[in-house]
Protein backbone atom coordinates (compact mmCIF):
# COMPACT_ATOMS: atom_id res chain seq x y z
CA UNK A 1 0.00 0.00 0.00
CA UNK A 2 2.76 2.42 0.99
CA UNK A 3 4.70 1.70 -2.23
CA UNK A 4 1.63 2.46 -4.37
CA UNK A 5 1.07 5.67 -2.46
CA UNK A 6 4.73 6.68 -2.93
CA UNK A 7 4.59 6.11 -6.69
CA UNK A 8 1.29 7.97 -6.88
CA UNK A 9 2.68 10.93 -4.93
CA UNK A 10 5.71 11.20 -7.22
CA UNK A 11 3.72 10.88 -10.45
CA UNK A 12 1.11 13.38 -9.29
CA UNK A 13 3.78 15.79 -8.09
CA UNK A 14 5.52 15.90 -11.44
CA UNK A 15 2.28 15.92 -13.42
CA UNK A 16 0.79 18.84 -11.51
CA UNK A 17 4.03 20.82 -11.52
CA UNK A 18 4.37 20.60 -15.30
CA UNK A 19 2.17 22.48 -17.75
CA UNK A 20 1.69 19.32 -19.81
CA UNK A 21 1.12 15.84 -18.39
CA UNK A 22 4.24 13.90 -17.53
CA UNK A 23 4.67 10.32 -18.65
CA UNK A 24 7.57 8.03 -17.94
CA UNK A 25 8.62 5.14 -20.16
CA UNK A 26 9.82 3.27 -17.09
CA UNK A 27 9.77 4.26 -13.42
CA UNK A 28 11.07 2.47 -10.35
CA UNK A 29 10.55 3.62 -6.78
CA UNK A 30 12.12 1.48 -4.06
CA UNK A 31 12.90 2.10 -0.41
CA UNK A 32 16.55 3.02 0.08
CA UNK A 33 18.60 0.53 2.07
CA UNK A 34 18.46 1.05 5.82
CA UNK A 35 21.47 3.00 7.01
CA UNK A 36 22.03 4.89 3.74
CA UNK A 37 23.48 8.22 4.83
CA UNK A 38 23.65 10.53 1.84
CA UNK A 39 21.53 10.99 -1.22
CA UNK A 40 22.15 12.11 -4.78
CA UNK A 41 19.93 13.54 -7.46
CA UNK A 42 21.17 13.06 -11.02
CA UNK A 43 19.42 13.85 -14.29
CA UNK A 44 15.89 14.90 -14.96
CA UNK A 45 14.55 18.40 -14.39
CA UNK A 46 17.48 19.61 -12.30
CA UNK A 47 20.21 21.51 -14.12
CA UNK A 48 23.78 20.29 -13.62
CA UNK A 49 25.01 21.64 -10.30
CA UNK A 50 25.61 20.75 -6.65
CA UNK A 51 22.79 18.19 -6.48
CA UNK A 52 23.42 16.88 -9.98
CA UNK A 53 27.11 16.03 -10.00
CA UNK A 54 27.07 12.88 -12.11
CA UNK A 55 26.60 12.61 -15.84
CA UNK A 56 23.58 14.84 -16.34
CA UNK A 57 20.99 13.14 -18.51
CA UNK A 58 17.74 15.13 -18.81
CA UNK A 59 16.04 11.98 -20.15
CA UNK A 60 16.71 9.91 -17.04
CA UNK A 61 16.13 10.59 -13.36
CA UNK A 62 18.39 8.71 -10.96
CA UNK A 63 17.75 9.84 -7.40
CA UNK A 64 19.30 7.82 -4.58
CA UNK A 65 18.16 7.89 -0.94
CA UNK A 66 15.91 10.90 -1.52
CA UNK A 67 13.15 11.95 0.83
CA UNK A 68 9.82 12.38 -0.92
CA UNK A 69 9.51 15.81 0.66
CA UNK A 70 12.52 16.85 -1.48
CA UNK A 71 10.87 15.57 -4.68
CA UNK A 72 7.74 17.56 -3.85
CA UNK A 73 9.83 20.63 -3.07
CA UNK A 74 11.58 20.44 -6.45
CA UNK A 75 8.39 19.79 -8.40
CA UNK A 76 6.57 22.77 -6.91
CA UNK A 77 9.60 24.99 -6.21
CA UNK A 78 8.41 25.78 -2.69
CA UNK A 79 10.13 25.72 0.72
CA UNK A 80 9.91 22.47 2.67
CA UNK A 81 8.29 24.24 5.62
CA UNK A 82 5.24 25.02 3.44
CA UNK A 83 4.57 21.33 2.70
CA UNK A 84 2.17 19.44 4.94
CA UNK A 85 2.79 15.70 4.81
CA UNK A 86 2.96 12.59 7.01
CA UNK A 87 6.22 12.03 8.91
CA UNK A 88 7.33 9.16 6.67
CA UNK A 89 7.43 11.54 3.65
CA UNK A 90 10.11 13.50 5.52
CA UNK A 91 12.04 10.59 7.02
CA UNK A 92 11.98 7.60 4.65
CA UNK A 93 14.54 7.52 1.84
CA UNK A 94 13.72 6.19 -1.64
CA UNK A 95 15.69 5.31 -4.74
CA UNK A 96 13.91 6.65 -7.80
CA UNK A 97 14.84 5.82 -11.39
CA UNK A 98 12.68 7.02 -14.27
CA UNK A 99 13.19 7.31 -18.01
CA UNK A 100 11.47 10.25 -19.67
CA UNK A 101 10.23 9.59 -23.23
CA UNK A 102 12.29 11.16 -26.01
CA UNK A 103 10.93 14.37 -27.48
CA UNK A 104 9.80 15.57 -24.07
CA UNK A 105 10.89 19.17 -23.28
Amino acid sequence: MKRSLVLGVIAATFAIAQSTPVAFEVASVKPAPTGAVTGSMDGGPLPPGPFNRGNHDPGRITWTNIRLIRAIQIAYDIPVDRISAPDWVRSSGYNIVAIIPSGRP
